[in-house]
């Protein structure tokens, strides 16, 4: 079974998908860290290059690349449901989780990086406003998973919990 953990940067998809993953028995992936080894260069590098087309083209190719893996939780980047054919992905071939984040709570966690982050390093002057609106925009996609999880207060250990019980039910497709 593939668990794809979705949501906006700084909502700890890598940080406790990663523990997760070890206390499910499950490999796992980061989705920009398999970007970033196939282009040779980080995201940042990448979307100063090349922008963020190129970027997206990319991120799809690695999606797609996820869906022979099993066994595998994958921690997406933050836009990557927010585009049709990755969410078409996202949802036909496992589980879609969202850790859905309050926009003070990501501004407090993502300040002290915001300046390496391409999609955020423009607004560092009005940080939790860029990322109200921008949360805003992406909130239908983010949405549209299987299971929205509140990711304040959540941990390795908890999102385990949670992943169990929704490894336990059905593959969503399969559910009438």
């Amino acid at each position: 079974m593939l668990i794809y953990l979705t949501g906006y940067m700084g909502s700890g998809k890598s940080k406790h998908g990663r523990d997760a993953a070890r206390r499910l028995g499950y490999r796992f992936v980061d989705l920009d860290s398999r970007i970033e080894q196939h282009a040779g260069m980080p995201v940042k590098e990448i979307f100063a290059r090349y922008g963020e087309a190129l970027f997206r083209e990319m991120e799809v190719a690695a999606l797609r690349e996820t869906t022979s893996l099993e066994n595998t939780l994958v921690a997406t980047g933050g836009g990557t449901p927010c585009f049709e054919e990755n969410l078409r992905i996202l949802k036909s071939n496992g589980w879609m989780v969202y850790l859905k984040m309050h926009p003070a709570s990501l501004t407090y966690r993502l300040k002290r990086g915001a300046a390496r982050r391409p999609l955020l390093a423009p607004h560092l002057n009005n940080l939790e406003q860029f990322i109200t609106h921008h949360l805003t925009e992406r909130e239908n996609w983010y949405r549209q998973a299987h299971l929205v999880l509140k990711g304040e207060g959540i941990n390795g250990k908890v999102l385990a919990g949670e992943l169990q019980q929704l490894l336990e039910m059905n593959h969503p497709e399969t559910q009438g």
